[in-house]
């Protein structure tokens, strides 16, 4: 990224505090985040200003990582220019989430035959048992 320098006077330009406010987090998050490379706000003066189009990327950035999403995914997300580029990108990290959402469900699974077993020892609940003799998770087509 390439620091912009200036601040065009006729654009309403936002400092890092009130960003920092506007947008839930702290002035801290906000500078490592330009660290990381994922904002790029302009200087005036030696300090940080930024745009509207800066405010929404925070907030886009604030999003990402609330569902999980890595610094480093969010730059390469943003570092894509075209449609099939993050196409590839997002199927592949959907293809993630859909096997973290069936070892999601197979733990389910579990719990609640756990909770519905009338024996004391669960080792000898047949329908653990049959739970258990499924196919393994890595045998499942959402992890491919």
């Amino acid at each position: 990224m390439t620091m912009r320098s200036s601040v065009d006077p006729n654009v309403h330009m936002r400092s890092i505090g009130e960003v920092a406010a506007v947008c839930g987090v702290s002035p801290h998050l906000l500078r490592q985040w330009e660290d990381a490379g994922l904002l790029e706000p302009a200087r005036e003066h030696g300090q940080r200003r930024y745009s509207e189009l800066d405010v929404r990327l925070v907030r886009f950035i604030r999003f990402g990582r609330e569902l999980g999403l890595g610094l480093a995914e969010l730059r390469e997300l943003f570092a894509t220019r075209s449609v099939e580029e993050r196409a590839v990108l997002l199927k592949r990290r959907k293809a993630m989430l859909e096997h973290r959402i069936a070892v999601a469900a197979r733990q389910l699974e579990l719990i609640e035959e756990g909770l519905a077993c009338p024996y004391p020892d669960v080792r000898y609940c047949p329908d653990l048992i049959a739970l258990a003799e499924q196919p393994e998770l890595a045998d499942l087509p959402s992890s491919r």
